[in-house]
C-alpha cells in the first residue's frame, strides 16, 4: 500500500555538523546545547554527512528533553529525512528509543490536529505514515528490531500502519513472525482493521511461522547443551549409530515442536484469514508443503483438521505435501496423512510416481518400512510410474540394497514386473555397478527365492528395444567438438584422482584400525594369563571366586574377541582386489574396535576392584578417575556427532 506522504521535506542543510554540538546532543548535555543554540540559532539546521539532523541524533540516543527543545524551536524538522529518507521516528523505532519516539508521536499528533500553527504547511504529511527508501514505516523498523513497546504505541496511534507493506512486499505482521516476535504479532492481530499478512517472494505469515518453528527449536537445542547431555543415550542411539554403522531402521531427523504461543498465533491467523492456506508463494508451495517438508506433525494435523482439502493440493511442479514428506523421510507426517486423509496416499506427481516411489528414490528406508506397515500405502507397492518402474525397480536403479531386501521380503510385491525398457528388477541389479558383489548375490538370491525372473531379452543376451541410460554405457556422440572431448577428459581425470585419494584414505584408515586392534588384542591376551592377584601353588587364580574377578575375565574376553574380529575383517578385505566390488567395511571395523576399547576399560576398572577391598576409598577413586578420563571425551564426541548428524544429515 502506498503511503500518503507528499514530497520529502527539504530544509537548509550544512555539509557537516559541529562536533561540540553533536557531542552535547548525543550525551544529553542539555545546558550546553541551549547555550550553543542561543549563541548561533543556525546550528539547529546542521546535519551530519548522512544528512541526519539534530533531531535524528537526539532520537538515536533517546534524548527526549533535547528532542523537545529542537521540535519547539523548529517544528518542520520533525518531517526532515536523511540520505536514506529515514525520519527521526524511524531511527527511534529502529534503535528502541522509546521516550524519544513517544515525544515524536505526540508532537506529530499536535501538528496533525492543527495545534501547532508553525506546522500548518505540513499537516498533510503524517509522520507515522512516512516511509524511507525501502518503503519501511516506523512500525516496520520497530517490529524488525523487537521493540514491542514502540510497536504497540505506533499501532495504537495509527492502526492503519498494519496495512502498509514495504518495497519487498513485507507487512508488519509478516516481519514480526519472521523475526519470531510473537507478542508483537499478537498485538498487531488485535487491530480491528484487516491487516495485511503478506511477505517477500509471495510468502505469507503462515509460511513464516512454519519455517521459524524449526529454526527456533534447533536454536534452543544448541543454546542449551544440557538438554543434549541429558538425552544423550537416546540421541546417540537414534542419530549417531545409524549414521556411523549405516543402520536403516531409525528416523534420524528432529521433528519440529510447536510452542503454546505458536499454536495460539496459528489458530488466530487461521480464524482471521480464511484464505491463507490456499495462497502459495512464488515457488508454488502452500503452508502445508512447508509443514510436511520440515516434518512438523502438529502443524500438518492442525492444517488438515482445519481444511482437509489441502492434502490434495500440489505445487506448480505437480508435487504434493505428502510427496515432500516422503522425500525427507518424515514418517510421523506420513502417518498423519494416512490417518486424516487416507485417500491422499494415492496422489501422483508429474512423473506418475507415488509417495512410495519418492521415498525409495531418496533412499528413505525408515519411511519405506513404515509405509509398508500402513494399510493406506499397501496398494502402492506394484504401481508403475511414467517409465513403468515400480518402487522395487526404483530401489534397484538407485542401488539401495536395504530397501531391495525390504521390498523383496514383502508378500504383496510383484518381483516379475518389467518396466517399459524391458528390464525386471533382477536385470537392473545385475547391470547396476552401484551394487557390490555380495549385495548383488544376496539380493538376487532373495528375489529369485521369492519368484523373481529375468527379462527374456536379457536371458537371450539381446539388447532391449528401449534405450535405458541408467543401465547402458553412453555411446560416442557424433559431431562432438574437440573442446568438449578435452572437457570430458579433464572431468574423467578429476574423477579418477578423487577415487584414488579416497582409496588412499581408506587404506590409511585400515592400517590405523589394524594397529589399534592388534595392540588391544595383545594387551587383553596377556591380561588373561597375568591375572590380578596372581596364582596359587596349584596354578589356579587366587581371586577366582571373587565377583569382580569373574567380571574382569568376562570383559577382558569380550575385548579380545571384538579386537580379534576387527583384525580378521581387516585382513579378510585385503584378500580382494580393488576391482572385486568388495568395499572396505569401515563402519563395522570401527565399531568392533570401539567396542573392544570399551570392554578393555571395563576390565581395568573391574580388575582394580578385584584386588582392593570392596569398600576401599582408594579403589573407588581409581575407578572414578579411569571412568571420567575415558567417558568425558567420548560423551563430548558423541554430543558433537549427534548435533552434526542431526542438523547436517
Amino acid at each position: 500500500m502506498e503511503s500518503k506522504k507528499s514530497a520529502t521535506l527539504q530544509i537548509p542543510l550544512s555539509e557537516s555538523m559541529n562536533s561540540e554540538l553533536y557531542q552535547c546532543v548525543s550525551s544529553g548535555d542539555y545546558n550546553t546545547f541551549i547555550s550553543l543554540i542561543n549563541s548561533n540559532p543556525s546550528l539547529l539546521l546542521q546535519t551530519t554527512i548522512q544528512k541526519n539532523t539534530l533531531l535524528h541524533v537526539a532520537a538515536a540516543f533517546n534524548q527526549k528533553s533535547i528532542a523537545e527543545e529542537i521540535t519547539n524551536r523548529h517544528p518542520p524538522i520533525l518531517y526532515a529525512t536523511n540520505s536514506k529518507e529515514d525520519t527521526a521516528l524511524h531511527l527511534a523505532a529502529r534503535l528502541g528509543s522509546f521516550q524519544a519516539a513517544e515525544h515524536l508521536i505526540e508532537r506529530a499528533e499536535k501538528c496533525r490536529a492543527g495545534d501547532d500553527l508553525e506546522a500548518d504547511d505540513y499537516r498533510d504529511k503524517e509522520l507515522l505514515r512516512m516511509v524511507n527508501l525501502e518503503k519501511d514505516t516506523a512500525l516496520h523498523d520497530a517490529v524488525r528490531n523487537g521493540h514491542g513497546e514502540i510497536a504497540k504505541l505506533l499501532v495504537k496511534e495509527c492502526p492503519e500502519l498494519v496495512t502498509f507493506v514495504n518495497g519487498v512486499g513485507e507487512s508488519p505482521l509478516f516481519v514480526a513472525v519472521e523475526e519470531d516476535y510473537l507478542e508483537i504479532a499478537q498485538e498487531i492481530l488485535r487491530v480491528d482493521l484487516n491487516c495485511l499478512y503478506g511477505g517477500r517472494d509471495g510468502a505469507n505469515v503462515l509460511h513464516a511461522i512454519i519455517i521459524r518453528t524449526l529454526k527456533r527449536y534447533t536454536q534452543n537445542l544448541i543454546e542449551t547443551p544440557l538438554r543434549v547431555y541429558l538425552a544423550l543415550p537416546v540421541l546417540y542411539v537414534n542419530h549417531f549409530l545409524p549414521q556411523v554403522l549405516g543402520l536403516p531402521y531409525w528416523e534420524r531427523k528432529i521433528t519440529c515442536k510447536l510452542r503454546p504461543s505458536q499454536k495460539d498465533l496459528i489458530q488466530k491467523v487461521l480464524n482471521k484469514f480464511p484464505n491463507i492456506l490456499i495462497e502459495p508463494d512464488i515457488y508454488g508451495w502452500l503452508p502445508l508443503h512447508y509443514a510436511a517438508y520440515l516434518g512438523s506433525k502438529e502443524l500438518v494435523e492442525l492444517i488438515l483438521n482445519h481444511k482437509p482439502s489441502m492434502a490434495y493440493e500440489k505445487d506448480k511442479n505437480g508435487v504434493s505435501a505428502l510427496h515432500l514428506a516422503a522425500k525427507e523421510g518424515r514418517s510421523a507426517v506420513l502417518k498423519t496423512f494416512a490417518r486424516l486423509c487416507p485417500d491422499s496416499c494415492e496422489l501422483l506427481d508429474s512423473k506418475d510416481q507415488t509417495v512410495l516411489h519418492v521415498a525409495v528414490a531418496n533412499r528413505q528406508a525408515y519411511a519405506v518400512r513404515k509405509m509398508l506397515e500402513l494399510r493406506s500405502f499397501r496398494n502402492l507397492v506394484n504401481q508403475k510410474d511414467i517409465d513403468g518402474n515400480t518402487p522395487l525397480h526404483v530401489a534397484a536403479i538407485v542401488g539401495d540394497y536395504v530397501i531391495i531386501m525390504m521390498l523383496a521380503s514383502h508378500g504383496r510385491v510383484d518381483k516379475k514386473i518389467m518396466n517399459k525398457a524391458g528390464f525386471t528388477t533382477n536385470d537392473i541389479i545385475r547391470l547396476n555397478p552401484k551394487f557390490s558383489w555380495y549385495e548383488k548375490s544376496f539380493s538376487i538370491a532373495r528375489l529369485e527365492f521369492n519368484g523373481a525372473l529375468r527379462g527374456m531379452e536379457q536371458v537371450l543376451a539381446r539388447k532391449s528395444k528401449s534405450y535405458n541410460p541408467l543401465l547402458e554405457k553412453e555411446e560416442p556422440k557424433p559431431n562432438v567438438t574437440e573442446q568438449e572431448i578435452n572437457r570430458a577428459i579433464v572431468l574423467n581425470n578429476n574423477k579418477g584422482s578423487n577415487q584414488l585419494q579416497k582409496s588412499q584414505i581408506w587404506s590409511e584408515l585400515s592400517d590405523a584400525n589394524l594397529v589399534v586392534a592388534t595392540i588391544i588384542a595383545t594387551v587383553t591376551f596377556s591380561a588373561a594369563f597375568q591375572v590380578p592377584g596372581g596364582y596359587q601353588s596349584d596354578g589356579m587364580a587366587v581371586l577366582r571366586k571373587e565377583k569382580y574377578f569373574r567380571l574382569y575375565l568376562l570383559s577382558d574376553a569380550l575385548s579380545f574377541g571384538f579386537a580379534a574380529a576387527s583384525m580378521f575383517v581387516t585382513f579378510f578385505t585385503g584378500l580382494f582386489g580393488a576391482n572385486s566390488g568388495f568395499s572396505y567395511p569401515r563402519r563395522w571395523v570401527t565399531f568392533l574396535t570401539g567396542i573392544s576399547v570399551w570392554f578393555m576399560v571395563f576390565a581395568f576398572m573391574l580388575g582394580t576392584s578385584a584386588v582392593m577391598a570392596e569398600h576401599s576409598g582408594f579403589a573407588g577413586l581409581a575407578r572414578s578417575v579411569a571412568c571420567v578420563s575415558f567417558i568425558w571425551p567420548v560423551v563430548f564426541l558423541g554430543a558433537v556427532a549427534v548435533n552434526w548428524f542431526t542438523y547436517f544429515p
